[in-house]
């Protein structure tokens, strides 16, 4: 078995987590959909059904993967912790930050060079704060 070390596997759990929260919410949605508690643009009996039946796919081969890399087995260790919670949440930002792209940007209407050159320079000013902030709170 491929074995990840305690910082891998944190990791891999946190982004576990978050899609776990999405996928509540949209759960929440459907389920307040097929109790006839949302507007009139919302999901046919089939879309709630279908909604339902993903919810519970994804969630059986998220515990698996939990289950196969022991994401639990160190509970202890991923207590949430202040500093743990504040670390991962930099990591998203992070994330966030270095996924925006010239091609994404556009997307919402054409973007002068000048223009996304200068945003580049200020979202790497903002990376490099918080990579230094997770450095102080997490060396290792």
């Amino acid at each position: 078995m491929v074995s990840l070390n305690a910082s891998q596997r944190r990791y891999l759990r946190s982004i576990l987590d978050s899609v776990g929260t999405h996928l509540a919410q949209i759960t929440q949605i459907a389920s307040l959909e097929e109790a006839g508690e949302t507007n009139s643009r919302g999901f046919s009996r089939s879309d709630v059904e279908c909604l339902t039946a993903f919810s519970r796919e994804l969630r059986t081969r998220m515990d698996r993967l939990i289950a196969e890399f022991r994401l639990d087995h160190d509970k202890a260790d991923r207590l949430p912790s202040k500093r743990w919670n504040v670390v991962t949440r930099l990591e998203f930002m992070s994330v966030e930050l270095a996924e925006l792209s010239r091609k994404k940007l556009s997307g919402f209407g054409p973007l002068d060079d000048a223009a996304f050159r200068s945003i580049m320079h200020r979202l790497n000013e903002l990376q490099v704060l918080i990579d230094r902030q997770k450095q102080m709170l997490d060396p290792g």
